[in-house]
Formats: C-alpha cells, sequence, structure tokens
C-alpha cells in the first residue's frame, strides 16, 4: 500500500497518540471501510504520520479496548462491527483535550462537595474522613491506594443525593481518565503529595465548612493537571529521543 494514499500528513506530538487515532477515524470515513475492512500496517501508518510503530500501537490499543478494532495476530487489524455508535460516554470524549475534560470533572465534584455539605448525615461524613484516613495510613508507607481514592470521590459522590451527578463525575473519573493513564507510562504516586488534601476536606465537610473543603479540592485539581503536564512532557521526550 502507498503510505502517501492515507492523505495524512505529519502531526504534532502533543498527546500524540489521541492525534493517531483521529486521524485513523478519518482514514475510516474517507475510504468508508466497514467492520471486517482491514487497517493499514502499523509500519505504514508510523511512515504516513511521520511517528513511531509505538505511537501507532498505542492508538491502536486504544481502539481495541473501545471495541472498534480487532486485531488478529498474523494477519494485522480489522474493523469491528459494533451494535451501537455511543458504547460509552468514555468513547465520544476520549479524543477531546483533557484538561477540558479535567475541568469538567472538578466541576462536577464541586457540585457533589456542595450538596454533600448541605445533606450529608453524620454517619455518611465520618465514612468520608475514614477513607481519607486510609489514603494517610497507605502514604506513610509511599503509597497512593488508587482504589481507595476512587471509593473517596464516590462516597462524596454517594453524599451528594444525586445519582446522575455521581456517576457521570465517575465515569470521567474512572473511564476517560482510566483510558488516557493506561496510555502514558504513568506513577500513581505522584499523587502522593495530595492525600492530606484529601484529609482535611473530609473534615471540612464534617465540620459544614463549604469554602474551606473547596480549597482543598481545588488543590487537589490544581495538583492533577501539574502532574498531567509532567507525564505528557516525559512522553513527548520519550517520543523523541
Amino acid at each position: 500500500m502507498d503510505v502517501k494514499s492515507l492523505g495524512i500528513g505529519p502531526i504534532s506530538k502533543d498527546l500524540l497518540y489521541i492525534k493517531i487515532v483521529d486521524a485513523i477515524h478519518a482514514h475510516i470515513r474517507r475510504n468508508g471501510l466497514k467492520p471486517g475492512d482491514k487497517l493499514p500496517s502499523e509500519r505504514e501508518m508510523a511512515e504516513s504520520f511521520q511517528t513511531s510503530r509505538n505511537s501507532v500501537r498505542e492508538a491502536l490499543r486504544v481502539m481495541e479496548n473501545q471495541g472498534m478494532l480487532e486485531v488478529k495476530t498474523g494477519r494485522g487489524t480489522f474493523l469491528r462491527e459494533r451494535g451501537d455508535e455511543n458504547v460509552s460516554v468514555s468513547i465520544g470524549i476520549i479524543k477531546n483535550n483533557f484538561r477540558e475534560i479535567q475541568e469538567l470533572t472538578h466541576i462536577l465534584d464541586s457540585a457533589c462537595l456542595r450538596k454533600a455539605v448541605e445533606r450529608a448525615t453524620v454517619p455518611e461524613r465520618r465514612k468520608l474522613i475514614r477513607l481519607a484516613e486510609e489514603m494517610n495510613d497507605d502514604l506513610a508507607d509511599g503509597f497512593f491506594n488508587e482504589a481507595t481514592d476512587h471509593a473517596f470521590h464516590g462516597q462524596l459522590g454517594a453524599m451528594s443525593g444525586n445519582t446522575a451527578l455521581a456517576e457521570l463525575a465517575r465515569s470521567l473519573r474512572e473511564e476517560v481518565f482510566g483510558a488516557y493513564w493506561s496510555c502514558l507510562d504513568f506513577d500513581t504516586n505522584l499523587r502522593l503529595e495530595t492525600v492530606p488534601n484529601h484529609l482535611h476536606m473530609a473534615r471540612a465537610v464534617l465540620d459544614n465548612d463549604l469554602a474551606r473543603a473547596q480549597t482543598e479540592l481545588d488543590t487537589i485539581s490544581r495538583h492533577t493537571l501539574m502532574t498531567m503536564d509532567l507525564v505528557e512532557r516525559t512522553a513527548l521526550h520519550a517520543e523523541k529521543s
């Protein structure tokens, strides 16, 4: 196959695998490919995009995980039959600017926090504190417990009393960002610095102090953005080297 026939020129290396996903989608639409049709090889796409095969492989892995592709060993990569083009919220969002997604997640968390301070029971608030204390116990061992972190934010969402709000926040955090982090070389211990903020926020919720709790949540969000910058710069450096 003539790699120029893909019709895609060089692309920038900022969140490269996401741009490659977009380019593959464009190739599929432009060529009218159907389920069962074969995609160009990793080598052909890497040559067309003027990037590494590893970056192409990451993009293909994202699409495979979302049920869009099927990799057949020794035969190649094929479009997969899908019953619904909107299988999950993450499929439509995954290619967007992740800083905007982080901003949306923060807005949803803030709404959960406000409602939790307004309506949560004392036992619910104490459970939030226990989860934060578990995170702090792991901090003493230099370990960020991602499962407990998800449980903490899940509890905050449950305390809001709004199931739709809580589920959307959970989906963005666990599904969309789960796919995001899984495609980067990411050490969850980079989040250790935010562990005390979780406990401070939980105690502020117990004290009915929304302003103090919001300050801690804002700090966690800013740290997440800084971590994203660091991880992406590291990935970009590795791509160039």
